[in-house]
């Protein structure tokens, strides 16, 4: 049995089925944070008027680092006895892990084993700095995009599905799903609307959502409103769409088992697929995705998944009328959370 650390555990509902994986081989697993900031309660007014003025004062920008740095320390201490008496820490959101941390574990620990799991695309400046910066610090860099891994020396194991995604016979009800958060990504807008309209236009029943930002004041709504008067998008339309607040992981498997077919929106500049490309293989759902790199992976189907450009979601009835092509178990399985947790500790076990 090993006492493995978990950091920064992906988010969406995904924590505890992670948690549970990494457990079923008798491991005992711990949740654990270093923070980043020095927090509210911890700072006095010295503290505040240094860090408002670090910026054009460099003075005060020493004696603030220098204070962090002593909460660090403290901080650090605490967690001491843990960190000895585990064998691996874990961790997920790999740039939450300050590199002051890092550096201490790694000169007053080493025999603790650090893994970082890259499960998002390493996209600005700042995060590929970090990533430049840490990859000899951690004793594995783990990244679900095979050209990242490439360009930046990772080791590549593609992303996963969780259990609870495996079709098990449900009534497929639902003709198209997806469910987003819009962010500042306004392609998923214009995808769901004129997916609505193609499928009221179609005869077929969608189930399109996205979860909209909650700052009124957001550029989005102002951006919307010339939308609706330029007639692009009609009220009742962003009404329909509109989730009024974000699914459990447990409500979009439910979901996703009962679809036909699933839509997947990478972003700009990725090249790996998404956690709902696999969660669409598992519950035996067609895929319409913009990732043209999909065609790299032994699963692609050009019956089951359909490629569309960015700004362009055309659509054919046919796509989701014919019937889907079931894959071998085994074929489905090397993608599961089990499959993944095994590639990573065979690694580990070879440090």
């Amino acid at each position: 049995m090993s006492k493995i650390l978990l950091m920064n555990a992906i988010s969406f509902g995904y924590q505890k089925y992670l948690e549970s994986e990494l457990m079923r081989p008798g491991n005992e697993v711990i949740d654990i944070d270093f923070p980043q900031l020095l927090p509210k309660e911890e700072r006095n007014f010295l503290d505040n008027f240094c860090r408002f003025v670090s910026h054009d004062l460099k003075i005060f920008k020493g004696l603030y680092e220098a204070r962090r740095e002593r909460y660090y320390n403290k901080k650090f201490k605490e967690k001491m006895d843990l960190l000895r008496e585990s064998e691996v820490l874990i961790v997920t959101v790999p740039y939450n892990l300050n590199i002051y941390y890092l550096e201490k574990i790694k000169r007053e620990i080493p025999t603790l084993k650090v893994v970082a799991l890259y499960l998002d695309s390493i996209a600005t400046s700042k995060e590929i700095n970090y990533v430049e910066s840490t990859k000899n610090l951690y004793d594995l860099t783990i990244s679900f995009d095979k050209y990242e891994s490439e360009k930046f020396n990772l080791i590549y194991i593609p992303s996963f599905y969780i259990d609870i995604f495996n079709y098990t016979g449900e009534e497929k009800d639902i003709d198209i799903f997806f469910v987003g958060v819009l962010a500042l990504r306004w392609e998923r807008l214009k995808m769901c609307v004129d997916t609505l309209r193609f499928c009221k236009m179609n005869g077929l029943n969608g189930y399109l959502k996205l979860l909209l930002p909650s700052d009124k004041k957001h550029p989005f709504y102002e951006k919307i409103e010339k939308e609706i008067l330029n007639g692009q998008i009609s009220r009742d339309e962003l009404d329909e769409i509109t989730l009024k607040c974000s699914l459990t992981v447990e409500e979009c498997a439910t979901l996703m088992k009962r679809s036909k077919v699933a839509i997947e929106i990478i972003k700009e500049h990725q090249t790996a697929p998404t956690l709902r490309t696999f969660e669409a293989l598992a519950s035996e759902t067609k895929l319409i995705t913009n990732n043209e790199y999909i065609k790299d992976f032994d699963f692609y189907n050009e019956k089951n998944i359909k490629i569309i450009e960015n700004d362009k979601c055309v659509l054919e009835k046919s796509f989701f009328t014919e019937k889907y092509e079931r894959y071998d178990t085994i074929a489905v399985e090397k993608y599961s959370i089990n499959s993944y947790i095994n590639h990573v500790f065979k690694r580990v076990r070879n440090l």
